[in-house]
């Protein structure tokens, strides 16, 4: 008996904003004119700095943050996996040889801190004291437009990868008068087969198959 199957699949990943929203963050909509150091990485979404540092205020500050992967989609594919078995039985004896093939294409979408991120907290460990501007909270300081840090990407970070699986698939199964069976695996190395009671007498404990496996992996 021959089994062949062969599949394939496509999933994608999206990080899309609710429509709107995005535009309410956007440079143009709040006449935020400051320099980018790489607008080029800005121009999809045009969006404000990410804003932080809020932990001197009191209650639930506000949260200017979004993910880094805004506007993005990403693609999984499985192109193709094959597999291809066959069982032939002789006699008190099966055996079954397989192969299986996998190529998978991981596309994951690009994400950086594209916008820049303006820290406005109050804290002192970046040198970022009171002679520079530091006013001891975060709202005053976004207010004075003094902020404690700056931080942007120059590139957008890429995760991908090609993974290719093989493997190869073999066994002996021999099967007593009674209908159960024994395993033996087959020792390619030697040649021979090993197992109790394989190739003398009668099996007088069942057990179940024993397949032997070997595989390849290639990624790139």
């Amino acid at each position: 008996m021959n089994e062949f199957n062969i599949g394939a699949r496509k999933d994608t990943e999206g990080f899309i904003p609710t429509i709107g929203f995005a535009e309410g963050l956007s440079r143009s909509a709040l006449n935020y004119t400051a320099p980018q150091l790489f607008p080029a990485n800005n121009t999809k979404l045009n969006l404000i700095p990410i804003m932080n540092g809020w932990s001197s205020v009191a209650g639930n500050p506000a949260n200017i943050n979004w993910l880094n992967r805004w506007g993005e989609v990403g693609e999984d594919h499985i192109k193709p996996s094959m597999s291809d078995n066959i069982s032939v039985t002789r006699g008190n004896h099966s055996y079954k040889f397989g192969a299986y093939f996998e190529r998978l294409l991981n596309r994951e979408a690009p994400g950086g801190n594209w916008s820049g991120t303006l820290d406005f907290g109050a804290g002192t460990t970046n040198g970022f004291t009171t002679a520079g501007g530091n006013s001891g909270y975060a709202y005053a300081n976004a207010l004075l437009g003094n902020f404690n840090s700056w931080e942007i990407y120059n590139i957008f970070n890429h995760a991908n990868f090609d993974d290719i699986d093989g493997t190869l698939t073999f066994g002996l199964v021999q099967n007593n008068p009674g209908g159960s069976g024994v395993a033996c695996t087959v020792n390619m190395t030697r040649n021979t087969v090993a197992g109790n009671t394989c190739t003398f007498g009668t099996p007088t404990t069942a057990r179940t198959p024993r397949v032997m496996q070997g595989s390849i992996r290639l990624n790139f």
